[in-house]
């Protein structure tokens, strides 16, 4: 069986360094196991932190800087490397001038290496000695280079930038020395300075970030603007203006635009594309920022220095295009929930030809992602040419690019890139690797076939340069790879790849193209919702797979007043695999789904959608497609048929009051022990109570049963005539779908397999025929019984014959059971012994019946109820807040009518349900509804009252963010309870006319020996039993409130305290399609980068000031830091707190016992969680070997007056199943 592992939800602490002073910043040397932090001494130390390590002591310590280190960055972009290719290549390494450069404090091959003196100006970028230009080959050269097996051997590297008080930004060249033990007193780093550049008098920086394209943002201390620093030159490229205070937090968001937030409590996005190299006045510049969210044009700076700026050569003014203001935009309605998408994978076709099947094993993988994760990688945005051994394809690969929404506008996102690289082909021992690349600017591409007459551009030559990370590879001195574009329909590039040349390889080892369209920023920025993935089961030796599984999944949506929005970028990605020999899994086939389109066909019936198939699959159906040319068997593509149900979360909530049960009768405990669960489910869950039950036939898969079942008619569909819409329908409370909620009840069938000996029942198949249907052929007038065929799920060919008719009067529906054929086996002798359960039940939107699904919505509980004063009355006074259950139809989110209020009666010391109860969500909305203008006195009501008698003297209070309109009052409901699991009725045969006229058959063998072992203990007894707890009473009160009263935000989502100023930004975390933003006050905003105009959610994350904030995709959840000034805030305020990234709740709060966290950085080490989770299950449940395999994935750096530490966080090790 496939399986999917759910991800961890909390952390766990693990190893603890010790630096020698306070932390200001921590970067990853990703690709490795080592963790560097600088200090306010201006060191920096590299940590060992890899799975089962015990090393407390830095391996390698470099002093950077005179004065504190404000940031370290590890710089991923390729505008260094590239550019230190190019100086090595152009021999600017060679010679004296080199020599001179080279320094005894720039190279440093000893544990604690000295800082470079400083310089009296900027230091351009400069080869690193260690390289080596290569010699020029000739031909006979390389020919001996080719035999000899040219490997490209060259070690990792890395590039790191640190920035300082000292007014310093210097970038470093890190590379391992090839010794593996360091030897006393030496490091493990060969460490050399490549450039520096530094601020004008020395000012302070504070705040250093890279951005894609290579340049380097530097925010100062006392300096209201952002300098964009180029490494390679060491010159300012552009100053951005915008902000009045200092800036204070840098971030970059996922399509290459730049944020940045300021003491004056804004946040600024920036984008290049509306800046210019040639404005002529400062007119130009204000109209090309847009205008900011809160209205208000920026502060004006005099013209006298915006005419400086313009005519400098190493600084060009930049506005920014969007801006956000908490304390003006924090009334505004608005906040994030969990949209629940469940998804129904029924069967698919076509996946593979039968004569390639053979013992392969298919299922479906799905997983909601977003586009915008650079991690992601699939064959619309990547693809790649055959392999060859002479390096000449002339091949033609097609690649899809998306367009973003900002601001109303759709367009490319600045880091949009088309990587070119030439790989090795895959060996036994090795998988395929990178020898060569380039990257391309793809907006450039597209703006040129745009200009182009024939929309294509000619092959031309393009550089190419070793992998980031990795070289200098002497094969690429010469190499150059020759590509052209043309234009397709729609969003889809074509890249025609031709040769390459000048590249070192041997003759025997093949080579390939890859192209990927790469549109987010690597490594920076990370998606929301954290990746789920949920997994189908396994069908065997099938070329058309039957599933008809459902897959839930959460996702993050913001909720307005009447609509919902999500980021355009979210997918569903299905993927089929294939299950061979020894659990080799291969891709066959992908299939992209965005989101919105899930959501529109809510509803909906499953229809198919076509795959994209996988080189695999395509090659298998070549083979077995030669055998039926023949026979002109015609090419049918492979298709998945789907459904899909959104559950949007709607502006209002239900208030539910638990007062009292009556008429108590429950034979165990009562006081202290019963509780009530209260939630919402599809359909009405009491319309199966009770349930009819054939009997069982004994070893057939062709059974005759004919009995038959009598039921009730439920008496709205005996109703007849024009009915008004009601009025939760007229007020947009509900949807109006009274039709549909008719035509959804059935007569539902399951077909079981009966084990007498176990006692246990398997699930065979299952058929259902429309309530209204079978009514119409029950009423028809006609003496006899007209039997039908119904066809049966999920087993091919199986049906079932039944018939319907009616009482005289008219009140009561007979289903008549008459037999089946083609019914499914055991798997060991393929006969069974078959029995039919028969009820009317609510067909939910995907086909199911309501009362089988499993929805897994949010349920509350009530405490124990209590006995008073001798009642037979249960007392409980429990107030809860539910979310109402809604959908999107018409560009409105409105309650489902077919959903109702389901309330459990729970046994807690048993576990076990008692009782049930449910009202309709139509039925309760219109009593609500009808109770409007009222004159009803509540806490609510009270408040209002007493604001509007202040006087007009008085200083007004702080408005209420989540005020509501309606006034609407409260209902008493008194819910009667049923036992659900009662006893089945036994179905009558052909003739009979009650149940008092049935004689009792003579029990068979397998039924006696079932009973003679439940008598001897040696099985437990599964047969149902009547518990007597019919007809209890509970009386429940129901009110309307608006979300935005913030009701249902408890302690683990607390509401954002009121600002009348603004408040200093703090720090910055971005997401794929939004920012999350930690205040001087506390509060956390999340802001969309889109263009939406308020805050998307927020909430007071701490009682201090927010010192840090980031985003750990593994856990999927935002984690933050608070800042404690004093031992009362150290209490309660020194603890790092995890937020859900889809409803933005309290997830864990984990204590720093006093200290203060100063810096939070997640891990790359610690990402790959499945494989993670995979390995901590095979180490078993030994604490050692897990903690061996299990890596941090959170470095926090936290000081107080008693230590300076480095705490590593690890996910906790309980591994859990999802089957």
């Amino acid at each position: 069986m496939a399986k999917a592992l759910e991800p961890p939800q909390a952390v766990q602490p693990g190893l603890v360094l010790h630096p020698s002073f306070n932390v200001t910043a921590l970067a990853e040397l990703e690709g490795s196991p080592y963790l560097l932090s600088a200090d306010g001494k201006g060191a920096v130390c590299c940590w060992d932190v890899s799975p089962g390590t015990q090393i407390t002591e830095p391996v390698h310590v470099l002093q950077a800087h005179s004065d504190a280190i404000s940031q370290a960055l590890l710089l991923r972009s390729s505008r260094i490397p590239e550019a230190l290719e190019d100086l090595l290549w152009k021999g600017e390494s060679e010679g004296s001038q080199a020599e001179a450069d080279l320094s005894p404090k720039s190279k440093s091959t000893q544990a604690v290496s000295t800082a470079p003196s400083e310089a009296a100006g900027p230091v351009p970028l400069k080869a690193v000695p260690s390289m080596k230009k290569p010699k020029r080959r000739g031909l006979l050269q390389c020919c001996l280079c080719c035999c000899r097996g040219q490997s490209f051997k060259s070690g990792p590297h890395w590039l790191v930038a640190t920035s300082s008080e000292d007014g310093h930004l210097v970038v470093w060249y890190f590379k391992p020395l090839p010794r593996k033990t360091p030897k006393a007193g030496e490091g493990i780093f060969e460490v050399t300075l490549i450039s520096e550049w530094q601020s004008e008098s020395a000012a302070k920086i504070t705040s250093c970030l890279e951005l894609h394209d290579g340049l380097l943002a530097v925010g100062f201390k006392q300096g209201c603007d952002v300098n964009l620093v180029d490494p390679c030159t060491a010159t300012v490229c552009w100053v951005l203006y915008g902000h009045t205070a200092p800036i204070t937090a840098l971030a970059e968001c996922a399509d290459g635009r730049f944020v940045t937030g300021g003491a004056d409590g804004a946040i600024r996005l920036w984008a290049k594309r509306t800046w210019s190299t040639a404005w002529p006045a400062q007119d130009s510049l204000r109209r090309a920022a847009d205008p900011p969210a809160d209205g208000t044009e920026p502060p004006l700076l005099p013209t006298e220095a915006w005419n400086e700026l313009l005519g400098s050569e190493t600084g060009k003014p930049g506005v920014c295009s969007m801006a956000f203001h908490a304390h003006t935009q924090q009334a505004r309605r608005g906040e994030m929930a969990a949209l629940f998408l469940r998804v129904l994978v029924q069967s698919g076709s076509n996946l593979i030809k039968a004569e390639a099947l053979k013992k392969s094993q298919v299922y479906v993988a799905c997983t909601v992602l977003d586009v915008a994760d650079a991690s992601q990688m699939s064959q619309e945005t990547t693809a790649q040419t055959r392999s060859s051994r002479t390096g000449t394809w002339n091949e033609s690969l097609t690649l899809s690019y998306r367009r973003s929404w900002i601001a109303g506008k759709q367009g490319l996102p600045e880091c949009s890139w088309l990587d070119l690289e030439v790989m090795l082909g895959a060996s036994r021992k090795k998988a395929p690797r990178t020898i060569a690349r380039c990257s391309v600017p793809l907006e450039e591409v597209v703006r040129q076939l745009a200009d182009a007459p024939s929309h294509e551009l000619t092959p031309s030559a393009r550089k190419l340069y070793s992998p980031l990370g990795q070289g200098p590879y002497e094969e690429v001195v010469d190499a150059e790879l020759y590509v052209g574009f043309f234009e397709e329909a729609g969003d889809v590039l074509g890249v025609s790849v031709k040769s390459v040349h000048g590249l070192a390889v041997r003759f025997t080892q093949p080579i390939f193209v890859r192209a990927t369209v790469r549109q987010s920023c690597a490594g920076a920025v990370q998606s929301l919702p954290a990746k789920v993935r949920d997994v189908t089961e396994v069908r065997s030796q099938t070329v058309n797979p039957w599933w008809d599984e459902i897959l839930e999944f959460e996702i993050p949506v913001f909720v307005g007043d009447r609509h919902i929005s999500h980021s355009p970028d979210y997918r569903l990605y299905f993927q089929v695999f294939c299950k061979e020999r020894m659990n080799n899994e291969k891709l066959l086939a992908e299939l992209f789904v965005p989101l919105a389109d899930a959501i529109r066909a809510d509803g909906q019936k499953a229809k198919s959608f076509e795959l994209k198939p996988t080189e695999m699959l395509l090659n298998r159906g070549r083979k077995s497609s030669r055998s039926s040319a023949a026979s002109g068997a015609g090419k049918e593509k492979p298709t998945l048929c789907l459904a899909f149900q959104a559950i949007v979360p709607c502006p209002k909530q239900i208030q539910c009051t638990v007062e009292r049960l009556d008429s108590v009768k429950y034979a165990g405990t009562v006081d202290k022990n019963l509780q009530v669960r209260m939630c919402f489910v599809e359909g009405d869950p009491m319309l199966a109570n009770p349930s009819v039950r054939t009997s069982s036939k004994q070893q057939t898969v062709k059974p005759v049963w004919k009995q038959r079942c009598v039921f009730d008619m439920p008496a709205g569909l005996l109703r007849s005539g024009f009915e008004p819409r009601p009025p939760s329908v007229r007020k947009g409370w509900v949807h109006d779908s009274r039709e549909a909620n008719q035509s959804s009840m059935a007569v539902c069938i399951d077909v079981c397999d009966r084990d007498a000996i176990n006692g246990t029942d398997s699930f065979m198949c299952r058929g259902h025929v429309p309530l209204r249907t079978a009514w119409e052929a029950a009423t028809k007038g006609r003496s006899l019984v007209s039997p039908q065929w119904v066809s049966l799920v999920p087993s091919a060919g199986a049906r079932l014959q039944v018939g319907f008719s009616t009482n005289s009067s008219k009140d009561q529906l007979n289903v008549h059971i008459l037999g089946a054929e083609k019914l499914p086996g055991r798997a060991t002798s393929g006969l069974a012994d078959p029995f039919c359960i028969v009820r009317l039940a609510f067909i939910g939107q995907l086909g199911e019946p309501t009362d089988q699904a499993s929805v897994n919505l949010p349920f509350v509980t009530t405490p124990a109820g209590e006995l008073r004063g001798g009642a037979d009355s249960l007392f409980f006074q429990h107030e809860e807040v539910l979310e109402l259950p809604g959908a999107l139809a018409e560009g409105m989110v409105a309650a489902r009518a077919s959903w109702h209020y389901q309330v459990d009666l729970i046994d807690m010391k048993k576990q076990v349900v008692l009782c049930s109860g449910s009202i309709s969500v139509l039925e309760m909305l219109d009593d609500i509804c009808r109770t409007e203008g009222r004159c009803e006195v509540t806490r609510y009501t009270i408040r209002e009252k007493l604001e509007e008698s202040k006087s007009l003297l008085q200083k007004p209070s702080t408005p209420d963010p989540f005020a509501d309109e309606e006034r609407c009052g409260s209902v008493l409901r008194k819910i009667v309870l049923k036992q659900l699991d009662k006893p089945y009725k036994a179905a009558l045969d052909q003739g009979e006319v009650d149940m008092s006229s049935v004689k009792p058959k003579r029990k068979q063998v397998g039924e006696a020996i079932g009973s003679a072992l439940v008598t001897l203990g040696l099985r437990n007894n599964t047969e149902r039993v009547d518990r007597g707890t019919d007809d209890m009473e509970l009386h429940v009160r129901f009110q309307v409130v608006s979300r935005w009263k913030g009701l249902a935000r408890g302690s683990r989502s607390p509401p954002s305290v009121p600002m009348q100023a603004p408040s200093a930004v703090r720090c910055i975390a971005t997401l794929a399609n939004s920012i999350v933003a930690g205040y001087e006050d506390g509060n956390v905003f999340i802001w969309d980068a889109s263009g939406h105009g308020g805050p998307l959610h927020q909430f007071q994350a701490h009682a201090v000031p927010v010192s840090a904030i980031a985003v750990l995709p593994p856990l999927g959840c935002v984690v933050t830091a608070g800042e404690v000034r004093n031992g009362l805030e150290a209490f309660s305020e020194s603890r790092i707190r995890l937020w859900s990234t889809v409803t933005l709740e309290l997830r864990q709060s984990v204590s720093l016992n006093g200290s203060v966290a100063r810096v939070l950085r997640p891990l790359v080490l610690g990402a790959a969680i499945e494989d993670i989770m995979r390995a901590a299950e095979a180490a078993g449940r030994s604490i050692e070997k897990r903690e061996k395999v299990v890596p941090p994935c959170l470095a926090v750096g936290t000081d107080s007056r008693q230590a300076k530490q480095v705490r590593l966080m690890r996910i906790s090790l309980d591994v859990r199943k999802k089957k």
